[in-house]
């Protein structure tokens, strides 16, 4: 069990640091554009999966000779996480293309009709979404914020409906982009 201290402001979080708490252990409201709590929750989600993830490995790695290319353990991923048969994650990445976006690269703007959908590759992606709720002069609301897959500009390519919220990356991302036209094709067909 490890402790971690967030939405503190300024003289409490020096106060922690006075009495030897790690400073990686403290968020504080100075840390970046996403809320302490988020970052405090995001670093618990990070250790239970790292944690998950090496005990997977050492259990399968005796049993398993990887064979697969980047972009067939990205359709597998996508596969998961859209819950496709095999087939149908074979169409849809044979409809699109893959790409890696750098980080803070823009997928959406909300309220602009979109050229291209993009579906965020587990584990291979991190994607933030906010909106502009009109109702403050601060920055844009932070609503999600997803490793674990992410389909953005859905209702811009399908419905032709202007974006409802800005997407970016935060880190180096691999993303599988569909153009409206192959977007549709898939659902037409």
């Amino acid at each position: 069990i490890e402790a971690l201290y967030s939405s503190l402001d300024c003289e409490m979080s020096s106060g922690l640091k006075s009495f030897g708490v790690p400073a990686q252990r403290i968020f504080d409201t100075l840390s970046s554009s996403n809320s302490s709590f988020l970052q405090a929750l995001e670093r618990c989600e990070d250790m239970v999966m790292e944690s998950l993830l090496e005990g997977f490995q050492r259990q399968i790695s005796p049993l398993l000779e990887v064979s697969e290319t980047p972009e067939q353990m990205m359709q597998i991923e996508l596969q998961d996480f859209l819950g496709l048969s095999q087939e149908q994650a074979v169409r849809l990445v044979k409809a699109g293309r893959f790409c890696c976006k750098d980080v803070n690269s823009r997928l959406a703007r909300q309220g602009m009709v979109e050229q291209n959908m993009y579906i965020a590759v587990p584990n291979y992606s991190k994607v933030v979404e906010t909106v502009d709720v009109g109702s403050n002069c601060g920055a844009e609301q932070e609503v999600s914020l997803s490793r674990f897959g992410f389909v953005c500009c859905m209702e811009s390519v399908l419905y032709d409906e202007p974006a409802r919220a800005t997407c970016r990356v935060l880190i180096p991302s691999q993303l599988l982009m569909l153009s409206k036209a192959a977007a549709r094709q898939l659902v037409d067909s």
